[in-house]
């Protein structure tokens, strides 16, 4: 797992800090699907609700929907700017209440929040289903947005009391039924590399990129060095797409 803390002086420290885990050989995908599901339509009341959706309070994405790690990160600081954007809001609203505040959260938590900010639409449905786990995949990546310091936001704010790296990643083994990716996401995520996951058929469609060339062979060959160029080309639109989203709603 690889855990990055954002600056305080530009972060709200209750949203500071950004933990990823990469599992491969995954077994339990549809089981760990229907969890999601069923979390999601227990009643507040249920005394299960509250135990059970911090047991699932990460973003579950599909790695082969991943270029880059910065990629990744750059969803997860979009998402971020926008929770911090609606717990200011919200600190002034009635209790009880929320309010709508542009460039805030579109989704109801940070971490849903990532995989709307993958998603080149406005369709929250639609991103769930493009870039979230789904049913058959063998592969998922674990994303955890809490607090960096001791301190945490109030009751209708987003952020996370703090946890121990280990504590996360413990966690995250809890749910999942695979293997833990002990290789930097610089490399497991990287979608220029020969054994990349990246399902650059998908992404084409997704993000509307006419790149015929994506779609070649990344060998060492002549057309290989033209596929790596293209993908590269590829990785930086996508990037910015995710990077402007806010700005282009």
């Amino acid at each position: 797992m690889e855990s990055i803390f954002l600056p305080s002086d530009h972060f709200p420290e209750s949203l500071g800090s950004i933990h990823i885990a990469h599992f491969h050989s995954l077994s339990n995908s549809a089981s760990l699907l229907d969890r999601l599901i069923s979390a999601s339509k227990l009643d507040e009341s249920h005394p299960d609700t509250a135990a059970e959706r911090s047991a699932l309070d990460f973003a579950f994405i599909d790695p082969t929907r991943l270029v880059s790690k910065q990629h990744l990160v750059t969803a997860c600081l979009q998402a971020i700017i926008a929770a911090s954007r609606s717990n200011q809001a919200n600190r002034s609203a009635p209790h009880g209440t929320t309010l709508p505040v542009q460039g805030g959260m579109k989704t109801k938590t940070p971490h849903s929040e990532i995989i709307f900010a993958l998603s080149p639409g406005n369709n929250i449905g639609e991103s769930l289903k493009r870039f979230g786990l789904s049913s058959k995949s063998k592969s998922v990546v674990l994303v955890k947005i809490c607090a960096s310091s001791s301190t945490s936001e109030d009751s209708r704010g987003y952020g996370d009391r703090l946890a121990t790296t280990d504590s996360i990643l413990d966690s995250m083994i809890s749910i999942i039924d695979g293997q833990l990716s002990l290789s930097p996401l610089e490399k497991t995520l990287d979608g220029v590399a020969t054994h990349s996951e990246t399902n650059w058929k998908e992404m084409s469609k997704i993000y509307k990129l006419n790149m015929p060339l994506l779609l070649s062979s990344s060998k060492g060959d002549g057309d290989g060095e033209l596929a790596e160029k293209e993908r590269r080309r590829a990785i930086d639109i996508i990037v910015s797409a995710v990077a402007m989203k806010n700005v282009a709603a």
